[in-house]
């Protein structure tokens, strides 16, 4: 695959899973709707409407989508999984079968 080709398909059609889609924008003002998928080593990763994914510098991007990735790259990671088991549980160990006082803590509606 031509290298300077990347750039252009990856802001052509971007959409990545974890977040939101966005539009995100390169220092060149190119414009393409994606979803971020992770941060490492300077490096993000979106998947784009059709499913394939590219990694790009996130210092090609634009300042505000830049500053975008940072605070996604900070925020806490959802796993879906009991990320705080409530000290109740934790005393009394898993119980199957029967909703346990404290096993909501922290969840908001």
């Amino acid at each position: 695959m031509n290298l300077k080709l990347l750039p252009a398909l990856v802001l052509s059609a971007l959409t990545v899973s974890a977040a939101e889609p966005r539009v995100f924008t390169n220092t060149a003002g190119k414009q393409v709707k994606a979803t971020l998928e992770s941060v490492a080593n300077g490096q993000a990763t979106i998947i784009l409407e059709n499913g394939q994914k590219f990694s790009l510098a996130v210092t090609s991007l634009s300042a505000a989508d830049q500053e975008y990735i940072k605070q996604q790259a900070s925020a806490p990671k959802l796993t879906g999984k009991n990320d705080k088991i409530s000290p109740q549980r934790r005393e009394h160990g898993h119980r199957r079968g029967a909703f346990q006082r404290g096993d909501l803590v922290g969840l908001q509606t």
